[in-house]
């Protein structure tokens, strides 16, 4: 079908027994999910929609939380090696004490450029994102690998966080050597270098 519709509910009962007395607390959640197929717009094109709501009961009254949110997302395909993907993300989440009405709201665009594994030896992505909020650029990442020789691989990931003006990168050697994994990592935020034995 064109409409997928999910739908959860949990609900949780705490007993805890300190100094003799007794404290009893509860607390129930409700979510729905509705996310759309597909939609083809044309050769190369489609637009994908999805909506969600949640419901946070809890026996405070402070804790009691509603939450809406839609991402909208057009999908471009650039030839037969990559794909270009632009995103609408929209995030409420409210709370009601008699007349008053308190909560935030949240809203940006992004950007994702993805390069298809097609058996090629560089593959990856690169995003940027953009809050309409305050106006500005949020965030922008960048993960991209190369292969090497014969199980070698070269991996690194960066990340610009353009509100605090922080960079950070970690660079990647891989070695792939049957049901394991030998990394060698660079971090540049803890500036340390690691040695890893990994499962695969």
């Amino acid at each position: 079908g064109l409409l997928r519709l999910d739908f959860a509910s949990s609900f949780m009962v705490n007993q805890l027994k300190i100094n003799g007395q007794r404290d009893d607390r509860s607390r129930a959640n409700v979510a729905l999910d509705l996310r759309s197929e597909p939609i083809g717009l044309g050769p190369g094109s489609a637009l994908t929609m999805a909506f969600s709501s949640e419901q946070l009961l809890e026996q405070d009254r402070e804790g009691r939380f509603t939450s809406l949110g839609c991402v909208l997302k057009y999908t471009r395909q650039l030839g037969a090696r990559a794909e270009l993907d632009f995103l609408y993300n929209f995030n409420a989440r409210r709370r009601s004490e008699d007349w008053l009405i308190q909560g935030t709201t949240s809203q940006d665009w992004s950007a994702v450029l993805r390069l298809k594994d097609n058996g090629q030896r560089f593959k990856g992505w690169a995003s940027l994102s953009y809050d309409t909020k305050t106006g500005r650029f949020s965030s922008s990442y960048l993960d991209c690998a190369v292969s090497l020789v014969k199980n070698w691989h070269f991996q690194t990931q960066m990340n610009y966080d353009f509100l605090f003006r922080n960079f950070s990168c970690d660079l990647y050697l891989i070695r792939h050597a049957g049901r394991i994994m030998l990394r060698a990592s660079y971090r540049s935020l803890s500036k340390r270098i690691l040695l890893e034995i990994l499962p695969r």
